[in-house]
């Protein structure tokens, strides 16, 4: 497992107003523990020691959280001042020494189960993986088809809610596992776009432009529970799941 995670939580979390009027959005308290402290104590229970955690809205207030509910871990702030203009594809370049050095990534606005990270134990050490639930109708957002020995051959962004698609189709869950290799790949393909001045984007559709050379397979992680949260309905849902 990886020491290092790096933690994309710079975003204002417009669509989850108003939680996130007076607090960022990793604050946000699903069954009365933030997003952001889940993330912390699930990434300690699996041997993390360090999270690097990339801030923009509310930084400060976000940092005092997290240093709160740290789990033991060392935290790690990495400021983008261009928050407010640019995607989490910039958010994760500003982290690019410790992702060129491998790590987790996860997304800010993920709460998830402690079954969830755990599963990467069983994965190829060597190899690099998305984390993916099956795509299951009523999903949208980062869709992940995969070839039938689970490496990554397509993604998409699906804008709208979507029936259930064929077999070896996954949704993004928000958390990667990247090896070094991979990382130093990555650092530069964002490079590339910086400099063109692509700096509105996804990640994921920087990773989509790559696919043929980034050697990522899918974790298939259907038995544990998660929950991207955008908007108040996810918020509402996830009160739901994880109260069970």
């Amino acid at each position: 497992m990886y020491q290092d995670a790096i933690i994309l939580a710079a975003g204002r979390g417009v669509r989850l107003a108003p939680y996130t009027q007076d607090a960022p959005k990793p604050m946000t308290e699903v069954c009365g523990k933030s997003i952001l402290a889940n993330a912390l104590s699930n990434f300690a229970e699996v041997g993390g020691k360090r999270a690097y955690i990339v801030t923009g809205y509310k930084n400060q207030m976000l940092i005092e959280h997290a240093n709160q509910y740290n789990a033991g871990l060392e935290i790690v702030e990495i400021y983008s001042p261009r928050f407010a203009t640019t995607n989490n594809m910039y958010s994760l370049w500003l982290a690019r020494q410790v992702l060129s050095q491998g790590c987790m990534l996860l997304e800010g606005d993920v709460f998830f189960d402690t079954t969830i990270l755990p599963q990467l134990k069983g994965a190829n050490s060597e190899g690099s993986y998305w984390f993916a639930d099956i795509f299951k109708e009523g999903m949208n957002g980062c869709m992940l088809t995969a070839d039938g020995d689970g490496a990554i051959r397509q993604l998409e962004i699906i804008r709208e809610q979507k029936a259930a698609r064929l077999e070896n189709v996954y949704k993004s869950i928000g958390i990667l596992a990247i090896t070094a290799q991979l990382g130093r790949k990555i650092v530069r393909w964002l490079e590339q776009d910086i400099a063109s001045g692509r700096t509105d984007v996804y990640y994921d559709l920087v990773l989509a432009d790559h696919l043929h050379e980034a050697n990522l397979s899918i974790l298939d992680i259907s038995s544990g529970k998660w929950m991207e949260i955008d908007d108040a309905h996810d918020l509402l849902v996830a009160e739901g799941m994880f109260r069970q």
